[in-house]
């Protein structure tokens, strides 16, 4: 028996992490001065938090904290993405749209366990 458990949602969401992670900025600028938003100062966190939930989603552990576990990064990193985008609202670029569908997936997944 292994240790590891692979689901598809996982893997995808990682894969929109690497992606998201390869592109330079998740909102344009826009020629506006004040382009320091928390998307830009806080983008290691919003990276790193579906991409370790994802990652750590891999390990076999018992259902409910596994789902407790992707609930907490999946809508953490949705409500994260919301509000770091107030106030820029139209400027989004394709990596925040990528760091969105991980989040999708990872809900997802946590319903998938769920049931």
């Amino acid at each position: 028996m292994t240790s590891l458990r692979v689901s598809w949602q996982a893997v995808l969401a990682l894969l929109l992490m690497a992606l998201a992670a390869a592109m330079p900025d998740m909102v344009t600028a826009g020629g506006r001065p004040d382009t320091a938003s928390f998307l830009q100062s806080g983008r290691a966190l919003i990276l790193a938090l579906p991409a370790a939930a994802a990652a750590l989603s891999f390990i076999r552990m018992p259902h409910p904290i596994e789902a407790l576990l992707l609930f907490i990064a999946a809508h953490l990193t949705a409500w994260l993405l919301i509000s770091g985008i107030a106030g820029f609202e139209g400027t989004a670029q394709l990596s925040f749209f990528f760091v969105l569908a991980a989040a999708w997936l990872l809900a997802w997944r946590c319903v998938s366990i769920l049931s």
